[in-house]
């Protein structure tokens, strides 16, 4: 990587060999203030003339050489060795300290330049890409703190950009207190609404549980003859609520217009929903009578992201609830490359997906690394509650979640770098866990760690609220040594975090911890695989076993989803040429000798008792994914490709006894099909509550505004800002921080540079600072790992404006002139097209040290200065080549030439 110590540069730059001129006016600097001011623009204009900058000759040398140029440069980088200029190296740097450090700074960006030169070549292959592309990232930090580390005298270099005010450019979604559903009427508010026809009863209660709770009991009959339209029917149920005393209200809400009709341009009928507005200190809870269960698919959509699919459980005749909710797409809600891998539902319906993004989430707060884990919380209609991150100094990934008996929700997954401050990594990746309660406030994170990769992927609550993570490693136990390849592990913690007993599974061949259930008796099943086998185990909660069991060669297949239920048992997966599992039992459907996948039934006992399998692929290629066992029957999910047809997701609904298969359904038409990732039933889960968008139970509303709770940030977590100039100072983050009550504290740092304000935005609240008339204020990256103003998305650079008209300014008149190099941290060289990219952003950098360095020669705008002398002078040959230099650059960036 770039080895950037200022003084090494600087020291590497300055060998001075200046001409009488130049050692003058070096040599003189102490009584340069005494000098008149055309003696001293006399005497640096000598000065700029004996400078030999990097950066001259460049425009002279022919299209092969600069390239060769530019090409060593990037070589001496991945060497490890400085890359000076041939400039440089004949002449040196001159004795001022202003341009000595910006010939170290246009140096330092000409060797990123250089790799991006290199990686611009669509030819290299794909190892060197790699490789130059992780020098890149290791030295793009290292330049950035080197350019934000400048200490001139007679300019200011801001790293980022420059405005008169700068904003994050993240928000913090606010708390709403309103909830509005799905689509329910389509056509005139004054028109019937088919949905609500027939006999609807339902009960709203406020406050429940409390001293102060109220019962509003709603029905429709009551309305008599009268048409139940959108209007009448609100009006009717706001009636009830009032005299009840409540101050909840519902409405109709527009959703804008239906699609128009094929070969229209006339805009479709008008689509109506409802809007609740309720209150913090009066939570509602919605009830009905009578219920029936509800099947609920998790999976993937074609992205990748998170889809959430509804069904009645009514036999051969299930149909999807669309009719009264779209399915909840979390591609929509959670943008920037959201990955879903793991569901699982609570008791009241709520759905929890984890994963990972690498993209901004809640509204628009940034990460910490380049991608992490994301949990997030649906309600049983599918809207969002909150998502959380975990927080990962590096990347994070979310493989799977779990929910206690008490609602605490617990991730697992693999982070690279830190899972938070308190923790370092022991080498490669580590596995994690995070606990978190049914708000979504984080109860703590264990990152464990050998000095190869671990992985978390699977995780269960105990009764007794004791944690169970599974998965596999590559390294040592704190008992054993690695038996070769992957180790599988199952490791314990108490409600505290404690760690209590670590088991480990190892043979000379992979093993790994795929899926886990807790059984009726407090053991606990472990799934997974050893060697090519699949592999079910129950262990005690000290880790031994007392039975184990273990399929055929699964030919590259796996289990997927273990679910328990009394002392049933039943495990999904996918295995590849396989007709017969080798377990035992009866097997109530055999495979098709391709990809198929599987359901396994088995009695839970002193010894494992198998009762039957059955293969549920279609012809083609298929898999099992996901597994739940409801009102005798077993519902499996998973996908299926009919032979020449696009793969889709179905669910089948199996006899618990016997296996067979009673019904099966594919995911409604139009949904974009991925892989499922978890089914659940919902004994109550259907009811009247559907025809008005409405969940069974709790309505929650808001989240909390705490950034260390919304968003990867971490107490101690900081920024520093510089005002007019001084010396930086820190801005840290509280643990109890919202968006307002830190811009008030950076306020009170600020006093009358400027102002912090936390400002509404439509998808958020942002902070944005403001400096005073002739003020200025510089926002500077923290540490490594612990930078706040990355994930607020608010980006190094000045706040700087003129003093008004009639104004007095602060600030002395000749104050050294402010350029913005506005260096992007965003850039990289993953492939040709963002080389290319990266090399045009890096010179466009380069020109801007370019006009440092002039301006401390100039005593007006350097490109003025051109122009004019353009008009009234002939040029010379010297003048035409920088002139020529300047137009090169300015064509490479886009931005047209100087004239």
């Amino acid at each position: 990587m770039i080895g950037l110590d200022s003084s090494v540069l600087i020291s590497a730059l300055a060998p001075s060999r200046l001409s009488s001129a130049g050692q003058a006016t070096s040599t003189g600097q102490n009584a340069a203030s005494n000098q008149s001011p055309e003696a001293r623009r006399t005497a640096l204009r000598l000065e700029r003339a004996s400078v030999d900058a990097p950066w001259r000759g460049l425009s002279d040398l022919a299209l092969p050489q600069r390239e060769a140029r530019v090409a060593q440069v990037g070589r001496d980088v991945l060497d490890g060795r400085p890359a000076l200029s041939d400039a440089q190296r004949r002449a040196g740097a001159p004795g001022r300290p202003d341009t000595q450090q910006l010939f170290a700074a246009w140096q330092a960006v000409d060797s990123l330049r250089g790799l991006a030169y290199l990686a611009q070549d669509e030819k290299i292959s794909a190892a060197e890409r790699s490789r130059l592309q992780t020098r890149y990232g290791e030295s793009l930090p290292q330049v950035r703190d080197f350019l934000a580390g400048l200490k001139l005298e007679d300019v200011i270099v801001a790293t980022g950009v420059k405005a008169q005010e700068l904003e994050s450019r993240f928000a913090l979604r606010r708390g709403t207190s309103t909830f509005t559903t799905d689509v329910l009427h389509t056509g005139d508010r004054f028109g019937a609404v088919a949905g609500w026809a027939g006999d609807v009863t339902f009960t709203i209660t406020a406050n429940a549980g409390q001293a102060t709770e109220k019962v509003v009991e709603i029905d429709l009959a009551a309305m008599g003859a009268q048409t139940r339209t959108m209007n009448s029917v609100v009006t009717f149920i706001n009636r009830e609520l009032q005299s009840a005393g409540l101050l909840t209200r519902i409405g109709a809400a527009e959703l804008g217009r239906a699609a128009p009709a094929a070969g229209s341009t006339t805009p479709g009928p008008q689509q109506w929903g409802l809007r609740i507005s309720g209150s913090t200190t009066e939570p509602i809870t919605f009830s009905a009578a009578a219920t029936n269960p509800a099947v609920t698919l998790a999976s993937t959509t074609a992205s990748g992201a998170g889809e959430l699919v509804r069904l009645r459980e009514t036999g051969p005749e299930s149909r999807p609830l669309t009719a009264l909710g779209q399915p909840a797409r979390l591609d929509s809600e959670i943008p920037g490359g959201f990955t879903a891998r793991a569901a699982v539902q609570d008791a009241e319906g709520a759905t929890y997906i984890v994963g990972e993004t690498r993209g901004a989430i809640d509204g628009a707060m940034g990460l910490r690394g380049t991608c992490d884990a994301v949990l997030t919380k649906l309600d049983a209609t599918g809207r969002r509650l909150w998502t959380r991150v975990l927080g990962a100094s590096e990347a994070g990934q979310g493989f799977s979640v779990a929910v206690g008996a008490d609602g605490r929700v617990a991730v697992a997954g693999a982070v690279t770098g830190s899972a938070e401050p308190a923790t370092r990594s022991a080498g490669g990746r580590d596995s994690f866990v995070a606990v978190f309660d049914a708000n979504g406030k984080e109860q703590f994170v264990r990152q464990r760690g050998t000095s190869a990769d671990d992985e978390a992927r699977a995780v269960a609550f105990g009764a007794d609220g004791t944690l169970y993570v599974g998965g596999r490693s590559r390294g040592a136990g704190p008992d054993a040594a690695n038996a070769g390849g992957w180790d599988g592990f199952v490791v314990a913690y108490d409600t505290a975090g404690a760690a209590g007993f670590e088991r480990r599974f190892a043979t000379s061949a992979d093993e790994g911890v795929t899926a886990l259930a807790l059984a009726e008796d407090g053991g606990l099943i472990v799934a997974g695989q050893e060697g090519g086998r699949a592999s079910l185990r129950k262990i005690t909660t000290a880790g031994q076993d007392v039975w184990a069991a273990s399929t055929v060669n699964l030919g590259g297949g796996a289990i997927s989803a273990v679910h328990v239920s009394g002392s049933d048992i039943v495990i999904a997966g996918t295995a590849n040429a396989v007709s017969d599992l080798g377990l035992g039992g009866v097997v109530a459907a055999g495979g098709g000798g391709g990809r198929d996948g599987f359901v396994a039934k088995f009695s839970d006992g002193e010894q494992l008792t198998a009762d039957w399998t059955r293969f549920v692929g279609a012809a083609g290629a298929d898999s099992a994914g996901a597994v739940t066992i409801a009102n005798g029957k077993v519902f499996v999910a998973g996908t299926e490709t009919p032979p020449g047809a696009a793969a889709r997701t179905y669910i089948a609904q199996l006899d618990l006894s016997a296996g067979e298969q009673t019904a099966r359904q594919t995911k409604p038409s139009g949904a974009a099909d991925g892989q499922p990732i978890g089914v659940f039933v919902q004994a109550n889960g259907a009811s009247v509550l559907d025809r008005f968008g409405l969940p069974i139970g709790r309505l929650q509303l808001g989240d909390s505004q705490v950034l260390t709770e919304r968003t990867g940030m971490n107490a101690g977590d900081h920024f520093f800002v510089r005002l007019d100039g001084g010396a930086p100072r820190r801005i840290e983050v509280r643990a109890d921080d919202t968006m307002s009550t830190l811009a008030r504290r950076i306020n009170g740092l600020l006093g009358a540079t400027g102002d912090a304000l936390a400002v509404s935005a439509p998808n958020g609240d942002r902070l944005r600072l403001t400096a005073e008339a002739g003020r200025r204020i510089e926002v500077v990256r923290g540490e490594q790992g612990r930078d706040a103003s990355r994930i607020l998305g608010l980006s190094p650079g000045m706040v700087a404006r003129q003093a008004e008209p009639g104004r007095r300014e602060t600030i002395r008149q000749d104050a050294p002139r402010v350029l913005a190099l506005e260096f992007n941290e965003g850039l990289n060289v993953a492939d040709a097209k963002a080389a290319a990219d990266a090399r045009r952003g890096l010179e466009a950098v380069q020109l801007k040290l370019r006009l440092a360095f002039d301006s401390l020669f100039d005593t007006v705008d350097p490109l003025a200065a051109r122009r004019q002398a353009a008009a009234q002078t002939p040029m010379d040959e010297r003048t035409r080549a920088q002139i020529a230099g300047y137009n090169a650059a300015l064509a490479r960036l886009g931005g047209g030439a100087a004239s």
